[in-house]
C-alpha cells in the first residue's frame, strides 16, 4: 500500500510499520517523524535522492537508513541520526556534499554497508563502538575529513577481515587529509 501524508511518500510494510521513500516538501530543513498516521516508521528508503534539503533530525524509533537514502544531494550539510538506527545502508550519503553527521553517543548503529559514505564532505567522522560490520569503501572519498573517531571497529574489522591492516589504515589510505585518528585505548 502506497500513501502520501503531508510531505512524505511512504509504503505500509507487511509487518504494518512504514518505509518512507519520497520526501515531497519544500523545507529545506526536515525533521522524519518516527510515526506517520498512527504507524511506526521502520526506515527511510531514497526518500531524499537527488533533493535539495540542508539538514535533516531523524527521529527517535527510526531503525534503517536505507540504500540511496541521501545519495547525490548537494545542498544537505547536516544529518542527525537517532540511537534508535541500527543500519546506514549502501550509497546512503553517496555523493552528498553533507559535512557534519551527528550520531547519537548511545548508538545502536550496527552496520554500515558499501559505499555508505564515499564522496562526501564529512569533516569529523565517528564510527560508534557498537558498529559490527563495515562495508567496502564506506568512507572512502571524504576529502575534508581530518578527525576520525573509530571507537572499536577498527579491531573488529581487522580481526573480520583477517588483515594486519586496521580501518585506520584504510580510512587514512583513502583519505590523505585526515590528520587525527582517534582509537580508544584497548581496542
Amino acid at each position: 500500500i502506497h500513501a502520501n501524508s503531508n510531505d512524505f511518500s511512504y509504503r505500509i510494510n507487511n509487518d504494518d510499520t512504514i518505509t518512507i521513500y519520497r520526501y515531497n516538501g519544500t523545507s529545506s530543513d526536515v525533521v522524519v517523524p518516527a510515526e506517520i498516521d498512527g504507524k511506526k516508521v521502520y526506515s527511510i528508503a531514497a526518500a531524499f535522492l537527488d533533493s535539495n534539503v540542508g539538514s535533516v533530525k531523524i527521529e527517535e524509533g527510526i531503525k534503517v537508513i536505507d540504500d540511496h537514502t541521501f545519495a547525490d544531494t548537494i545542498t544537505l550539510y547536516s544529518v542527525d541520526i537517532p540511537s534508535s538506527v541500527e543500519v546506514i545502508g549502501a550509497d546512503a550519503f553517496f555523493g552528498s556534499t553533507v559535512d557534519e553527521i551527528n550520531i547519537s553517543s548511545n548508538s545502536n548503529l550496527s552496520v554500515i554497508k558499501d559505499s555508505a559514505f564515499y564522496n562526501c564532505d564529512i569533516g569529523d567522522i565517528y564510527i560508534p563502538g557498537s558498529v559490527e560490520t563495515i562495508g567496502a569503501k564506506a568512507f572512502s572519498m571524504n576529502n575534508n575529513a581530518t578527525k576520525i573517531t573509530d571507537e572499536k571497529a577498527a579491531y573488529q574489522y581487522a580481526l573480520q577481515n583477517k588483515t594486519l591492516r586496521t580501518l585506520s589504515e584504510v580510512l587514512a589510505s583513502n583519505n590523505p587529509s585526515a590528520k587525527l585518528f582517534y582509537i580508544p585505548y584497548g581496542y
